[in-house]
């Protein structure tokens, strides 16, 4: 922050009060696509749907081009075309809150009507033999169908149930598999009202195609199949030899038909013979859904929440498309501009950038194939990268990743180059970068894992289950100072304050190294859930709102009163994580990858951008007690601070004030000239006072 005495000469010299600071934000290089909803082949092209938008490729995936058809808030869960007409259904930010789409002219022109889905979790859309345009989601529980090109909507309630779901649909048929005690996969011809038995056993996976029906065997080694719409059906082996469940039979444009698990196999004689087209390796996420999967020239593109992937008879590769839709997680920034960013999809992608964001590099995790690893945190030391992860901790160096050692992490904080770690012992620590780990004595809170940890000012602070302590004697022994619900740590370097972000339930604050914590919500009117981490120094702190419109708002007292930045080139959605240093300001996003700023003008420039009203403080000179007089009405919390002449806080208190004037008491002061600052979650206010 300036220093009181900067703030005061700027009163004195009266200096305008100007306007802050538009941030002029430019997307980085994409890392991988995120949030794809589904790939699709429409007039010869790829068209990809994710939670930005729509991306379309002329040459099989290699790179893609955002179509001006949706915006960055539209969320593309499918598109059909049959013959010249295109049918997309989107969900987006607006009340109705999703949009039918249609053209009848391959795409070049639209009309579209708003509709409701109250679930759009594994959404198809497409159009019927009998002229009905069917919407399914949550797997077929929830049906509409419309009889007037989607002007109208009925809704349908007697396809599945909640122990039942849709796993294959034609223009003319639906089977659902029924679970519980009578399990069975069951094929309707006239869409939902009569349904007969195919199968005794509960297969969530199913094709159908005319009379043509496949089903994975129970056994997991072959498939069921039908040429005479279910009547009868004939085992056909397939050599499954991982045992792994088949899933999602597919017909690709060549006419060759698809069925994957970890590994794919391909049938060139409908389905009476099959052979090991490859294998994804360990590591790459699971498939969800036959709309995610396509293929082209005789190969299988797979979209999925960290990129698009191609499986040949030879390879299964990452194809980097350069999308802009990478799913972010988190951001952090090391030594000489280095970023590092994990992704929200099954695996947590992490991410490695030395040239801003201009290019990246793949991290992968040294025990990746022992299973999940989900990334919680980052931290730099130096140029070297610390990964925390639902099962280790490794790091990264010269282009190299290492495991370090294996746990369930959840929490990093590195202090004069120890590395503290919380996990289900507590907190341990590293003095040898990483090489050999000690337990630190933290309070025991019985199965619940250690949460989070934080150093400030000498204090240790540790949160684990619904339980929060802190430390002045380095762990010796421990108070317990708030009941909270698990949560990490963000401290202001050079200051006494320390945030505490608890997810889905509330900030905390505390001004007193984490003695003591109060609710923290000094935006007001916006849900506390939608705050994003706190980025920045003691001069300028920066949080972003995930609204419809990411939000981003800065502070310049530390995080006492915020102001909105003005984002008119910010086109993107769901600001999910802040990272800062040096001026330069970057925003990571689930829906459009990792945008960045600027910042340092708008830091430099403080001192005009935030300006002080005038305080008259009477009596003057004083002694015991003054009235303080504003220039407005003040409502709610106020904070008073003393401050000498070399700009050194003496004294402050919080209050409640309510309207213009506030009366209180001096606390013993020697003979002086002193500055009296009010603060409010909106306001400031600067007088002056000799005391006698």
């Amino acid at each position: 922050m300036k220093t009181f005495l900067q703030i005061i000469t700027f009163l004195l010299l009266l200096s305008p009060i100007l306007e802050a600071q538009e941030l002029n934000w430019s997307q980085t290089h994409g890392l991988e696509t995120g949030l794809t909803s589904c790939v699709r082949i429409i007039n010869s092209e790829l068209w990809l749907g994710t939670q930005s938008g729509l991306y379309q490729s002329s040459n099989n995936g290699e790179t893609w081009q955002r179509s001006d058809i949706l915006g960055y808030d539209d969320h593309l869960l499918d598109v059909f075309q049959k013959d010249d007409e295109i049918l997309m259904i989107v969900k987006t930010n607006k009340q109705p809150n999703h949009e039918f789409y249609r053209s009848t002219d391959n795409g070049a022109s639209w009309a579209h009507h708003p509709m409701w889905l109250n679930s759009d979790e594994h959404t198809e859309i497409y159009r019927a033999n009998d002229g009905k345009i069917w919407i399914l989601s949550n797997y077929g529980r929830e049906a509409r169908y419309s009889e007037d090109d989607g002007q109208t909507w009925t809704f349908t309630s007697n396809l599945a149930t909640i122990t039942e779901e849709i796993v294959a649909h034609d223009a003319q048929s639906l089977i659902k598999a029924v679970g519980g005690a009578q399990s069975s996969t069951l094929l309707s011809k006239d869409y939902g009202v009569t349904w007969d038995t195919l199968v005794h056993y509960f297969s969530p996976h199913a094709f159908i195609e005319d009379s043509l029906i496949i089903i994975p065997s129970e056994d997991k080694q072959g498939v069921e199949l039908s040429r005479d719409l279910g009547a009868s059906f004939e085992s056909k082996p397939i050599n499954n030899t991982l045992y792994h469940e088949l899933e999602y039979p597919i017909r690709g444009t060549s006419g060759n038909l698809y069925v994957t698990g970890w590994s794919t196999f391909v049938s060139s004689d409908n389905g009476e013979t099959w052979q090991l087209f490859g294998q994804r390796p360990f590591g790459i996420e699971p498939f969800f859904s036959p709309k995610e999967m396509t293929e082209i020239n005789n190969h299988l593109l797979f979209c999925q929440p960290s990129g698009v992937y191609e499986l040949t008879n030879t390879d299964f590769s990452h194809k980097n498309t350069g999308l802009f839709a990478a799913n972010i997680k988190q951001i952090k920034l090391g030594a000489n501009g280095a970023l590092m960013a994990s992704t929200y999809n099954e695996l947590s992608s992490v991410f490695y950038s030395e040239d801003n964001g201009t290019t990246w590099t793949r991290i992968t995790n040294p025990t990746q194939e022992h299973g999940n690893k989900t990334v919680n945190d980052i931290e730099f030391m130096g140029q070297t990268a610390y990964i925390a992860t639902q099962l280790n901790i490794f790091k990264w160096e010269n282009d190299t990743a290492t495991n370090l050692i294996e746990d369930i992490f959840t929490d990093l904080w590195i202090d004069n180059s120890i590395i503290y770690a919380t996990c289900t012992a507590g907190v341990i620590y590293s003095s040898d970068f990483g090489t050999t780990w000690d337990t630190l004595n933290t309070p025991s809170v019985g199965p619940v894992s250690a949460q989070g940890f934080a150093i400030v000012n000498g204090n240790y602070l540790y949160s684990s289950g619904d339980s929060l302590f802190f430390s002045t004697d380095l762990g010796a022994t421990w108070t317990s100072t708030y009941k909270v619900h698990f949560g990490s740590f963000v401290h202001i370097p050079g200051t006494n304050k320390v945030f505490l972000y608890s997810p889905s339930y509330t900030w905390k604050y505390s001004e007193d190294n984490g003695a003591t914590w109060d609710t923290y919500d000094p935006i007001g009117g916006w849900s506390i859930n939608f705050y994003s981490n706190i980025v920045g120094t003691a001069d300028a702190l920066f949080t972003v709102i995930e609204d419809s419109i990411s939000t981003v708002f800065v502070s310049y007292d530390q995080g006492d009163s915020w102001d909105s930045v003005t984002n008119t080139n910010l086109e993107t959605n769901l600001g999910t994580n802040l990272a800062y240093a040096n001026g330069k300001l970057y925003l990571g996003t689930k829906t459009s990858g990792i945008w960045a700023t600027d910042a340092s003008q708008l830091v430099a420039n403080e001192s005009v951008t935030k300006f002080p009203s005038l305080l008259t403080v009477f009596p003057n000179p004083a002694k015991d007690a003054v009235t303080l007089n504003f220039e407005q009405d003040i409502t709610g919390k106020i904070t008073i601070s003393i401050i000498d002449l070399l700009g050194q806080q003496l004294y402050t208190r919080k209050t409640k004030t309510d309207g213009s004037h506030l009366t209180f008491e001096l606390p013993k002061l020697a003979p002086n000239v002193y500055f009296i600052e009010c603060r409010t979650s909106s306001e400031h206010f600067v007088g002056k006072v000799l005391v006698e």
